[in-house]
């Protein structure tokens, strides 16, 4: 299972630079939890471009912490099978 977490761009909006902010925040936080969890054993994959971030992985446990940590920030992310 994919999930494409995506980041957010740029603007001078005071609420965008905020959400953004937020966005910021929880990509770090799912970075440094993906390096537990690959010293754990279990298998996730992790891709990065310049917009998106790309999580791999079958284990369920993981997927339910990815996208709460998504839904905790405000993270805009995709689902896919």
């Amino acid at each position: 299972m994919k999930i494409v977490l995506k980041k957010i761009k740029r603007t001078n909006d005071y609420d965008r630079k905020m959400w953004r902010w937020n966005v910021k925040e929880g990509l770090k936080e799912l970075r440094e939890d993906y390096k537990s969890y690959w010293q754990a054993g279990y298998e996730i994959g992790v891709r990065g471009d310049k917009h998106t971030l790309t999580f791999i992985t079958n284990d369920e446990r993981a997927i339910k912490h990815i996208l709460t940590v998504a839904n905790n920030y405000a993270i805009p992310y995709e689902v896919r099978s």
